[in-house]
């Protein structure tokens, strides 16, 4: 990683007094494309956000950003050096742990929803394999209250969940996925043409997680249900992906889940879409605010540089139900 740091350099002009904390300006403002919600994420003013950045582009000797009243952009100039910036501040959160002694190699726990798996992992495993190829990543699969509670504890190292409170965590959303409807696969709504009308499904059962396991405090999925009509006694709970997707083969009931899902392609089920309007499965990034851990920071840092790539990914992925 030490020749990210030499390339930086050798695009810089001798005797620039840049820090580290111009470069985490700089990034924060290529990932928000505003002043004002970087300034927010920094913890600092929007006028200082604005001084840093022009002292940070005099220096280079080019523009960074190119901006008006409405929208910031970033020009070829920042979008050259950028990924070598995120590099250096990688190296730099390695060069304060061998300082403090605390130089070390253990596992990565990434705690995960279950749908995560068929969304935001695969891809964030491959980033820390890119950025870090020493790292030895592990999976812990929770619901969404355990998820957030593991990275808050110290269980994790960061989670992908789908709520993030702000007691001591951080949280970007990464991806925002559609419900779909999934029928046993002889339903008499599986074989028919279009979305599916919930409404048809009302004498059926819902086969869905426990009320313990889904987000809090107020799960927005399950509150539109209620207005759709479907109450807790037509609900059948089930604590696993897998066994929600068994029991609506079995001819138990209904189920929505996420449309990335459906490339398990788990047998005597059909994915469908949903008639009626659905909130998304909406996935987020979450790490503690105090997180010092070179591992993590680079991976943060690597996913939330990369969420408008991952995000057409991710659609290019989702089935049409």
């Amino acid at each position: 990683m030490e020749h990210a740091y030499l390339s930086l350099l050798a695009i810089i002009p001798k005797n620039t007094p840049m820090e580290f904390r111009h470069l985490k300006f700089f990034l924060a403002l290529c990932e928000t494309r505003h002043f004002g919600r970087a300034a927010r994420r920094l913890g600092t003013t929007q006028p200082n956000l604005t001084r840093q950045i022009r002292a940070l582009e005099q220096e280079l000797g080019a523009p960074l950003f190119s901006r008006d009243r409405r929208h910031v952009e970033v020009t070829d100039a920042g979008r050259s050096i950028e990924p070598l910036a995120r590099r250096v501040l990688s190296l730099e959160g390695q060069i304060r742990h061998a300082a403090r002694g605390k130089t070390r190699r253990k596992p990565v726990v990434v705690a995960h929803v279950p749908a995560a798996l068929t969304t935001v992992v695969p891809p964030a495993l491959r980033s820390l394999r890119q950025m870090l190829p020493e790292a030895q990543p592990q999976l812990v699969e929770r619901f969404p209250p355990a998820v957030a509670a593991a990275v808050r504890n110290g269980e994790a190292s960061l989670g992908f969940g789908v709520e993030c409170d702000g007691n001591g965590l951080t949280s970007e959303l990464l991806s925002s996925v559609p419900y779909a409807v999934v029928l046993d696969a002889t339903h008499r709504l599986a074989k028919r043409r279009g979305p599916v009308r919930l409404a048809e499904l009302a004498g059926d059962r819902w086969v869905t997680i426990p009320d313990d396991c889904r987000p809090t405090p107020r799960d927005l999925l399950l509150a539109r249900m209620g207005e759709l009509g479907f109450t807790s006694s037509s609900r059948t709970p089930c604590a696993s992906q897998l066994g929600i997707l068994a029991l609506v083969a079995a001819g138990e009931g209904f189920a929505l889940m996420p449309q990335t899902v459906a490339p398990i392609r788990f047998p005597g089920v059909a994915f469908k879409e949903a008639e009626e309007a659905l909130p998304t499965f909406d996935v987020s990034l979450m790490w503690r605010q105090e997180e010092d851990c070179p591992e993590v920071l680079g991976l943060v840092e690597s996913l939330r540089g990369g969420i408008t790539t991952l995000r057409s990914t991710l659609e290019e992925r989702s089935p049409s139900a």
